[in-house]
């Protein structure tokens, strides 16, 4: 088996245990027995392609739930400021409001601060 196909192999593996779960699950799913899918999990390079496999998809669900913020932080806003709505569901609203908003500071604020960091590195 040549490195590529072996490569391709290990991530259809890695991808099949993320989706399914279980070895048993997996090799159904990949017309494989639960044997051989088991051996390919024990090999040491398994646990990268499988966390690689992790990363691409909370890449991907992360860029989702971008793409909704803006209408997630309207929708808040608006629940917030509606004078009908229950006073508990708005007090709830404004405290969403409030930790998202520190969040999005504390983060924009290490990352600042990271890039500083960086360029004095780079610097020496």
């Amino acid at each position: 088996m040549t490195e590529s196909t072996r490569r391709q192999k290990l991530q259809r593996i890695a991808q099949a245990m993320f989706e399914h779960g279980s070895a048993q699950k997996a090799a159904a799913a990949l017309g494989m027995s639960e044997v051989t899918v088991w051996r390919w999990t024990q090999k040491p390079e398994f646990p990268e392609a499988y966390r690689e496999v992790r990363r691409e998809t909370l890449s991907r669900t992360g860029s989702r739930l971008l793409h909704g913020s803006p209408a997630a932080a309207a929708t808040m806003v608006k629940v917030m400021l509606d004078p009908s709505a229950p006073p508990s569901v708005r007090l709830h609203a404004a405290e969403s409001v409030m930790q998202h908003a520190e969040k999005t500071y504390e983060l924009e604020d290490v990352g600042l601060r990271l890039k500083r960091l960086e360029k004095v590195t780079d610097q020496k």
